[in-house]
């Protein structure tokens, strides 16, 4: 079973790290402007403005991506991601 709940401030260290993570992976993290602290501050506050949802226990995660995002898809699969070719069907109603 794979309980998924919002992060706590308990979690800031998780959170922080695959932030950092990611830009590092990209060779970006000189752009990271944030701390731990400031993601307290901004998400973990009286009014956050952004939300953190952490799952544990899984066995599998499925998500989407841009067929044409080949920098994503690439960055997935040497996660050891394999892709999953199906229909995805859209469409705008509004004029």
């Amino acid at each position: 079973m794979v309980t998924v709940r919002e992060a706590t401030i308990s979690d800031i260290d998780i959170v922080y790290d695959l932030i950092i993570a990611i830009a590092k992976y990209h060779d970006q993290e000189q752009y990271v402007i944030t701390s731990k602290q400031k993601l307290i501050n901004s998400g973990f506050g009286s009014n956050p403005s952004f939300g953190v949802l952490i799952a544990k226990g899984a066995s599998q995660i499925k998500w989407e991506v841009e067929q044409d995002n080949y920098g994503a898809i690439k960055f997935y699969e040497r996660l050891g991601a394999k892709i999953d070719v199906k229909g995805l069907f859209k469409w705008d109603i509004t004029p």
